[in-house]
């Protein structure tokens, strides 16, 4: 959690959007440093159009507030539903206003988190990546960039690679 909450909030927008391709999303950043109508991400899967709104908290909880506002986008915008994902948490407040209306689905920094770690094994399942400084095999990590593979010898050996970008890898 640490490596997502020293981010940018475009990195994190980046890396949201990044997990739900991995899980076969079309997805559009539409998000600007302006004000972008609460909606950074626009997802289409299966005829269904899913909004997301980033909102990369570091310290401080989500309460009612933004989420009252988000279900107005998802109105106005006439969205099949809404995911609002934080780094942070939510207070319980916001998890009773989403119990309330199903339309919208809260992810916290820790469920981020497990989303992401479980992309990661499917994307790197079956396959071994080698350090090509000394041999050991690599691992995912996350950084300021963004996913990228390090040396399990690291920091003894400081090889890594780009994160795997196609199905040729």
């Amino acid at each position: 959690m640490r490596d997502i909450r020293e981010m940018s909030w475009v990195e994190f927008e980046h890396l949201v959007a990044a997990n739900y391709l991995s899980q076969g999303y079309e997805v559009d950043h539409v998000g600007k440093a302006s004000p972008d109508g609460g909606v950074d991400l626009e997802m289409r899967k299966d005829g269904e159009t899913v909004l997301v709104q980033c909102k990369h908290y570091r310290n401080s909880w989500v309460h009612l507030l933004p989420l009252r506002q988000f279900l107005g986008t998802l109105e106005h915008f006439k969205a099949d539903r809404g995911i609002f994902v934080t780094c942070g948490v939510f207070d319980e407040t916001a998890e009773e206003f989403a119990k309330q209306n199903p339309r919208i689905q809260l992810v916290a920094g820790e469920q981020l988190q497990e989303m992401i770690h479980r992309s990661v094994e499917q994307r790197l399942a079956g396959r071994t990546y080698i350090c090509e400084e000394c041999h050991a095999p690599m691992k995912p990590k996350m950084g300021k960039r963004g996913l990228f593979l390090s040396c399990s010898n690291y920091p003894a050996c400081k090889g890594s690679r780009d994160w795997p970008s196609g199905p040729k890898e």
